[in-house]
């Protein structure tokens, strides 16, 4: 794989996941807290759908990118540089921001109150910014294939694999919830990576459209019997199924629209790839203070639920985009902190 090289329809992937945790990030209002529609609602069942896959599918992006390229531990040691700066950084600005501001504003309009372990919690992973988690855990996923890439990717892979499986058996409590994480998400990584190593093969695929349409299917079709099914072995290991069927389903869906850059759809995933970062930590500044004016000062009186989330994903994605594109990639210090750019 040449390390030159742009793949559109990874930038694709990433555009579509961004969308769907936008949206992910939206409805939980309407399940788990205040109940607007029900638990047995589009809302309910489209939030298990989404956090199926979307977030193990930037994992597996990442891995994709990264572990061809690292050749040499000359480039070992750039990516682990460009890494800290572009992960870690923002992981502390934010972490650091949520934890002011959740100190000034209390319990009232916040879902998950300050403890007196969130300082040591933010050097272990466990942010109060919860979209901040991931800039964490690829960091160490990230620095433990740097430390481990004379293992070829086939046995991290199968190491990872296990690991996984291992976690769903540890006690809640056994390990920071941080590293929990790196041992969940760390199997994408190394699939995105051992993707990666044979995509020149991989990619020749005939028909992805057939199957970015049968991987939604089945992922759709588990979803639903799993909701309603109380057979062991498929809640403790469906779940890796429906992830897989999402990645699968995602790629195919991404190499499919590669072709039709003068689409709508096309342009706007472009954009939502791109600006992926950006709008992933800055969409919270703009969803949150929708949530409360739509909860808390009564708007849920006056205004569908469902209009509201379209409200909220379309102010959500594209104010991020403005603010980084005029303000915050324009300055240094804010690009930086907000962006590791």
């Amino acid at each position: 794989m040449s390390e030159k090289k742009y793949f559109y329809e990874i930038t694709l992937m990433k555009g579509w996941c961004l969308l769907l945790a936008v949206v992910g990030n939206y409805f939980p209002d309407a399940v788990k807290w205040f109940n607007i529609i029900g638990e047995n609602s589009f809302a309910n069942f489209s939030l298990g759908w989404i956090y199926s896959f979307h977030m193990a599918a930037f994992f597996a992006c990442a891995g994709f990118l990264m572990i061809p390229k690292l050749a040499d531990f000359s480039g070992a040691r750039q990516q682990l540089k460009k890494r800290f700066k572009r992960l870690m950084i923002p992981y502390f600005f934010y972490s650091l921001l949520y934890f002011v501001m959740k100190s000034i504003v209390g319990g009232q309009f916040i879902d998950h109150p300050l403890t007196s372990d969130s300082l040591i919690g933010i050097l272990l992973g466990d942010s109060p910014c919860f979209g901040a988690w991931f800039l964490w855990t690829l960091f160490v996923i990230s620095s433990i294939y740097i430390l481990l890439r004379q293992i070829t990717i086939k046995w991290l892979l199968l190491i990872s694999a296990i690991l996984s499986i291992v976690q769903n058996y540890l006690p809640v409590d056994f390990l920071p919830v941080g590293f929990l994480r790196v041992f969940g998400n760390m199997v994408w990584f190394f699939l995105g990576g051992f993707w990666g190593v044979h995509y020149p093969k991989i990619s020749r695929m005939p028909n992805p459209l057939l199957l970015a349409i049968v991987g939604f299917a089945l992922l759709t079709l588990l979803h639903f019997f799993m909701s309603s099914s109380n057979f062991y072995y498929l809640e403790t290991y469906g779940h890796y199924l429906k992830t897989l069927f999402g990645i699968a389903g995602t790629w195919g869906f991404s190499m499919w629209l590669k072709k039709y850059r003068t689409t709508y759809v096309y342009k706007c995933l472009t954009l939502f790839g791109v600006y992926c970062m950006d709008i992933y930590m800055l969409s919270m500044y703009v969803l949150v203070p929708l949530r409360i004016i739509f909860v808390n000062f009564s708007a849920k009186n006056f205004i569908n639920y469902y209009v509201w989330v379209v409200f909220a994903i379309i102010c959500g994605t594209m104010i991020p985009i403005v603010l980084s594109k005029f303000i915050v990639r324009k300055n240094k210090v804010l690009n930086m902190l907000l962006v590791g750019g």
